[in-house]
Protein backbone atom coordinates (compact mmCIF):
# COMPACT_ATOMS: atom_id res chain seq x y z
CA UNK A 1 0.00 0.00 0.00
CA UNK A 2 2.90 2.28 -0.63
CA UNK A 3 2.27 5.12 -2.76
CA UNK A 4 4.18 7.20 -4.56
CA UNK A 5 4.24 10.66 -2.42
CA UNK A 6 4.76 12.75 -5.99
CA UNK A 7 0.83 12.03 -6.17
CA UNK A 8 0.36 14.43 -3.19
CA UNK A 9 0.73 18.54 -3.84
CA UNK A 10 1.80 20.19 -1.39
CA UNK A 11 -0.02 23.20 -0.60
CA UNK A 12 0.36 26.43 1.28
CA UNK A 13 -0.18 24.21 4.38
CA UNK A 14 2.80 22.64 4.22
CA UNK A 15 5.18 25.49 3.98
CA UNK A 16 2.98 27.48 7.47
CA UNK A 17 3.96 24.18 9.32
CA UNK A 18 7.90 24.84 8.56
CA UNK A 19 7.22 27.92 9.70
CA UNK A 20 5.66 27.04 12.46
CA UNK A 21 8.87 25.12 13.54
CA UNK A 22 11.20 27.24 12.82
CA UNK A 23 9.33 29.94 15.35
CA UNK A 24 9.55 27.20 17.78
CA UNK A 25 13.21 26.28 17.19
CA UNK A 26 13.70 30.34 17.35
CA UNK A 27 11.83 30.72 20.59
CA UNK A 28 13.87 28.16 22.71
CA UNK A 29 16.92 29.67 21.87
CA UNK A 30 15.91 32.87 22.69
CA UNK A 31 14.37 31.38 25.91
CA UNK A 32 17.75 29.88 26.70
CA UNK A 33 19.61 32.98 26.11
CA UNK A 34 17.24 34.96 28.01
CA UNK A 35 17.31 32.63 31.29
CA UNK A 36 20.95 33.69 32.04
CA UNK A 37 21.75 36.29 34.15
CA UNK A 38 22.65 39.46 33.70
CA UNK A 39 23.90 41.81 36.37
CA UNK A 40 22.00 45.28 36.87
CA UNK A 41 21.61 48.27 39.79
CA UNK A 42 25.43 49.10 40.58
CA UNK A 43 25.71 50.14 43.48
CA UNK A 44 28.82 51.71 45.20
CA UNK A 45 28.57 52.10 49.07
CA UNK A 46 24.78 51.34 48.68
CA UNK A 47 24.69 54.46 46.28
CA UNK A 48 23.91 55.45 42.24
CA UNK A 49 27.41 56.66 41.30
CA UNK A 50 27.91 58.51 44.10
CA UNK A 51 30.63 61.82 44.54
CA UNK A 52 32.55 62.78 46.79
CA UNK A 53 33.56 59.37 48.20
CA UNK A 54 35.45 59.24 51.58
CA UNK A 55 35.92 55.33 51.61
CA UNK A 56 39.35 54.45 50.33
CA UNK A 57 37.96 50.45 49.50
CA UNK A 58 34.33 51.28 48.35
CA UNK A 59 32.00 48.23 48.72
CA UNK A 60 30.20 47.81 45.36
CA UNK A 61 26.85 45.65 44.72
CA UNK A 62 24.55 44.35 41.85
CA UNK A 63 21.17 43.00 41.62
CA UNK A 64 20.48 40.41 38.69
CA UNK A 65 17.89 40.42 35.89
CA UNK A 66 17.05 36.93 34.94
CA UNK A 67 13.40 35.53 33.11
CA UNK A 68 14.12 32.20 34.18
CA UNK A 69 13.44 30.35 37.80
CA UNK A 70 16.32 29.00 40.16
CA UNK A 71 18.71 30.84 38.63
CA UNK A 72 22.06 31.92 40.93
CA UNK A 73 25.15 33.31 40.22
CA UNK A 74 28.80 30.78 40.99
CA UNK A 75 31.51 33.58 40.02
CA UNK A 76 31.71 37.10 39.60
CA UNK A 77 34.47 39.72 37.65
CA UNK A 78 34.83 43.32 38.27
CA UNK A 79 36.74 45.88 36.30
CA UNK A 80 37.60 49.46 36.92
CA UNK A 81 39.08 52.38 34.98
CA UNK A 82 39.58 55.60 34.88
CA UNK A 83 37.18 56.65 32.62
CA UNK A 84 33.77 54.55 30.36
CA UNK A 85 35.43 54.63 27.67
CA UNK A 86 38.75 52.66 28.43
CA UNK A 87 36.09 50.09 30.36
CA UNK A 88 34.31 49.59 27.27
CA UNK A 89 37.37 49.01 25.63
CA UNK A 90 39.19 46.97 27.95
CA UNK A 91 42.08 49.36 27.69
CA UNK A 92 43.44 51.24 30.40
CA UNK A 93 41.98 48.92 32.77
CA UNK A 94 43.03 49.71 36.36
CA UNK A 95 41.73 47.00 38.43
CA UNK A 96 40.12 43.65 37.40
CA UNK A 97 38.98 41.71 39.90
CA UNK A 98 39.48 38.13 37.49
CA UNK A 99 36.84 35.61 37.74
CA UNK A 100 36.18 35.31 41.67
CA UNK A 101 34.09 31.61 42.51
CA UNK A 102 31.43 33.77 44.29
CA UNK A 103 27.58 33.34 44.88
CA UNK A 104 28.12 37.32 46.71
CA UNK A 105 27.13 39.90 44.73
CA UNK A 106 27.20 43.02 47.79
CA UNK A 107 29.90 44.31 50.05
CA UNK A 108 32.77 43.48 47.05
CA UNK A 109 35.42 45.59 48.21
CA UNK A 110 37.47 47.31 45.74
CA UNK A 111 40.80 45.79 45.99
CA UNK A 112 42.51 47.59 43.62
CA UNK A 113 45.48 50.86 43.67
CA UNK A 114 44.89 52.90 46.04
CA UNK A 115 42.07 55.91 45.50
CA UNK A 116 43.93 59.36 45.14
CA UNK A 117 41.70 62.75 45.68
CA UNK A 118 39.12 64.20 43.51
CA UNK A 119 39.45 61.38 40.38
CA UNK A 120 36.43 59.66 39.15
CA UNK A 121 36.16 55.62 38.48
CA UNK A 122 33.51 53.65 35.89
CA UNK A 123 33.02 49.74 36.72
CA UNK A 124 31.13 47.06 35.84
CA UNK A 125 30.51 43.44 36.62
CA UNK A 126 30.08 40.32 34.32
CA UNK A 127 29.14 37.24 36.45
CA UNK A 128 28.95 33.23 35.86
CA UNK A 129 25.74 31.26 36.69
CA UNK A 130 25.08 27.72 38.11
CA UNK A 131 25.38 26.40 34.22
CA UNK A 132 28.52 28.06 33.95
CA UNK A 133 27.31 30.39 31.33
CA UNK A 134 29.27 33.54 31.79
CA UNK A 135 26.71 37.07 30.95
CA UNK A 136 27.42 39.99 29.00
CA UNK A 137 28.86 43.17 30.91
CA UNK A 138 26.85 45.31 33.12
CA UNK A 139 26.08 48.78 32.58
CA UNK A 140 28.74 50.76 33.65
CA UNK A 141 28.57 52.73 36.88
CA UNK A 142 30.67 55.11 38.77
CA UNK A 143 31.84 57.05 41.75
CA UNK A 144 33.91 59.97 42.65
CA UNK A 145 36.69 60.09 45.45
CA UNK A 146 36.06 63.02 47.65
CA UNK A 147 39.02 65.17 48.86
CA UNK A 148 40.74 62.61 50.90
CA UNK A 149 43.75 64.78 53.04
CA UNK A 150 43.35 68.57 54.73
CA UNK A 151 46.42 69.62 52.26
CA UNK A 152 43.75 68.74 49.22
CA UNK A 153 41.04 71.37 50.68
CA UNK A 154 42.26 75.28 48.64
CA UNK A 155 39.86 78.17 50.18
CA UNK A 156 40.03 80.83 52.38
CA UNK A 157 38.11 80.67 55.68
CA UNK A 158 35.70 83.25 56.60
CA UNK A 159 35.71 84.43 59.76
CA UNK A 160 36.20 86.57 62.83
CA UNK A 161 39.15 88.94 63.86
CA UNK A 162 40.47 88.62 67.19
CA UNK A 163 38.69 91.28 68.32
CA UNK A 164 35.03 90.00 67.89
CA UNK A 165 33.60 87.00 68.48
CA UNK A 166 30.46 86.72 66.48
CA UNK A 167 30.83 88.62 63.24
CA UNK A 168 28.26 89.85 61.58
CA UNK A 169 28.52 89.01 57.51
CA UNK A 170 26.57 91.14 55.65
CA UNK A 171 26.30 93.41 52.66
CA UNK A 172 23.98 96.22 51.38
CA UNK A 173 21.98 95.92 48.29
CA UNK A 174 19.38 98.22 46.58
CA UNK A 175 15.53 96.80 46.36
CA UNK A 176 13.47 98.53 43.08
CA UNK A 177 10.20 97.11 43.95
CA UNK A 178 8.35 96.71 47.27
CA UNK A 179 8.78 94.43 49.63
CA UNK A 180 5.65 91.85 50.84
Amino acid sequence: MCKDLNQYQLGPLHNLGRIWEAIFVVSVCLAQTAMALTPAGLKTEYLDNPQGMDVLRPRLNWIFNATGRAQKQVAYQIQVADSAEQLKSGKGITWDSGKVPSNQNFGIAYDGPELASGTRHYWRVKVWDQDGKASIWSPTASWGMGLLQPSDWKGKWIGASNEMTCPLLRKEFPVSKKIK
